[in-house]
C-alpha cells in the first residue's frame, strides 16, 4: 500500500495549537507547516483587530503561501476565536486548493468551540472531510494520548 504524503498546518498565537500540531506531525510523519502572518498578532491585537477580522472573514496577508499539491491528507489546526477560526487559516483554506483532499480538523480552546468545524466544512465542502477533533484547556494537561487515539481512530477509517 503506497503511504500517502501528510501535512499539519496550524496556526497559532499562545502555542496551545502548535504543542498540538507537533504531536500530530510526530505521530503521523506529517510535515509541519506553520501559518505566519505578515504583520503578526500580539495578544493585545489578536484581542482587538483579530476578533474584528474574524468578523469580516478577513485574510490577512501571511509570510508564506501554503502549497498543498504534494499531500493527499491534510490536517488543519486553529485556535477558536469567536466561536470560529482565526484569520491566518481563513486566508490558507480560501487561497489553496484542497479539492479532492482528506481533510482532518482540529483547534484547540479554553472554552466552547462554537461552531468551527461546520465552519471548516461550508468552505471544504469539495473535500474528503475525514474527521474532526477538538482539545480542550491544552496547557492544563498533557494531550499526546489524545492525540494518538485520535490519529489511530483516523488511521483505520475508510473513505
Amino acid at each position: 500500500m503506497v503511504e500517502k504524503k501528510q501535512a499539519v498546518i496550524y496556526y497559532s498565537l499562545t502555542g496551545n495549537t502548535k504543542k498540538i500540531a507537533e504531536l500530530i506531525a510526530r505521530e503521523t510523519g506529517a510535515d509541519l507547516l506553520s501559518v505566519e502572518m505578515e504583520k503578526p498578532y500580539t495578544k493585545f491585537s489578536a484581542s482587538t483587530k483579530g476578533v474584528f477580522q474574524v468578523f469580516r472573514q478577513s485574510r490577512p496577508r501571511i509570510v508564506d503561501e501554503i502549497d498543498v499539491t504534494d499531500y493527499s491528507r491534510i490536517y488543519i489546526g486553529t485556535p477558536v476565536w469567536c466561536g470560529t477560526l482565526v484569520p491566518p487559516i481563513n486566508t490558507v483554506i480560501r487561497n489553496a486548493n484542497f479539492s479532492g483532499k482528506e481533510i482532518l480538523f482540529f483547534c484547540t480552546h479554553k472554552g466552547s468551540k462554537g461552531n468551527i468545524f461546520k465552519h471548516f466544512r461550508d468552505i471544504l465542502k469539495d473535500s474528503k472531510i475525514l474527521g474532526e477533533k477538538d482539545f480542550q484547556d491544552v496547557v492544563d494537561k498533557d494531550s499526546a494520548k489524545e492525540v494518538t487515539e485520535w490519529v489511530t481512530l483516523v488511521k483505520i477509517r475508510k473513505v
